[in-house]
């Protein structure tokens, strides 16, 4: 499974959508993602934000079983920081560390919730059975440690016909737009993921890790962190946030479009350590007791078809 990395937008089981909004003028622009209230809500579209300016994460230890744990955890932490060095904005990632949880999703009952990135190395469809109720709510992934893939209809996806090699998933409040959680997987049962510099794999590699670049972590993750801290896909080609890669793709930096759009977000006036986020260029709102939020969920999506003989960027939708 490789080719064109396609990322696309859309909510989980709680049967809401995701939308985005352009935002800047010229030919290219950075675009925030949307809350979008069921049809006949009185609840109002919000652009989704953390209400502070430091959004700590923190990574499974096992790390990346094809490129090794120590590579690949650093290389995950260095996709993430990256949106740290943005001299326009006091927006912070922090590196909380390691954890051996493998759960993901919000639980508003818990005293502390964690933003998690891990890698998932086994198919759900290997090791959940059939009649586990986990495929009715699904929650396999977390019961089973395994990757979990579903069509348009529901169904989940044999590991032959996947194409996700990664999801962030994000938690919001429903009312306000103010993310409380994000948690990304990585594909890890249907891809091998990279840490190298090149050359680019002209075959399936062989190795373990692999010396050439397949799927590189840290292309992947910069690309998710944008959505974890509330940023859509745009059509500038040189910006992170593009919703399209080659195979053996290398694009670790920030572009023009991406720095703008955090600096919007979270800029010095709306944003520092001692005020929070303020509503980090949306219109605030004081953040209700937990037990009373209506809560909605939002997965980015990045996936790959076949491998192409080109070597550029091409589309893909995330």
């Amino acid at each position: 499974m490789r080719g064109t990395s396609s990322l696309t937008s859309l909510f989980c089981a709680a049967a809401l959508f995701a939308a985005t909004s352009l935002f800047a003028g010229g030919a290219s622009a950075y675009k925030r993602t949307e809350t979008e209230p069921p049809p006949g809500s009185k609840y109002a579209k919000k652009p989704l934000y953390w209400g502070k300016c430091t959004v700590p994460f923190v990574m499974n230890e096992k790390g990346s079983a094809s490129a090794g744990a120590t590579e690949s955890l650093r290389a995950t932490s260095t996709g993430m920081l990256e949106w740290n060095t943005v001299g326009c904005s006091p927006f912070n990632f922090v590196d909380d560390g390691l954890t051996s949880s493998n759960e993901v999703g919000f639980d508003p009952e818990a005293e502390k919730n964690i933003n998690i990135i891990l890698f998932r190395e086994r198919h759900c469809l290997d090791v959940a059975p059939e009649d586990d109720s986990c495929w009715l709510d699904l929650s396999c992934n977390n019961a089973y440690d395994c990757w979990a893939e579903y069509d348009a209809s529901g169904k989940p996806v044999p590991a032959s016909a996947g194409k996700v090699i990664a999801v962030t998933i994000g938690t919001y409040d429903l009312v306000t737009g103010e993310l409380f959680d994000s948690d990304m997987e990585m594909n890890g049962s249907g891809f091998t993921f990279s840490t190298v510099d090149g050359p680019v794999c002209g075959a399936p590699p062989t190795s373990s890790p692999p010396n050439c670049v397949s799927t590189d972590i840290a292309t992947v993750v910069v690309h998710e962190g944008g959505h974890m801290l509330g940023l859509d896909h745009v059509t500038d080609t040189t910006a992170v946030m593009y919703p399209t890669s080659k195979p053996g793709a290398v694009v670790r930096q920030l572009g023009a479009d991406d720095e703008a759009g955090l600096c919007a977000i979270y800029s010095e006036s709306t944003c520092s350590d001692d005020s929070g986020c303020g509503g980090c260029g949306a219109s605030g709102s004081p953040m209700p007791t937990l037990s009373f939020l209506l809560l909605g969920a939002i997965a980015w999506r990045i996936s790959a078809a076949r491998r192409s003989t080109a070597r550029a960027r091409s589309s893909s939708n995330s």
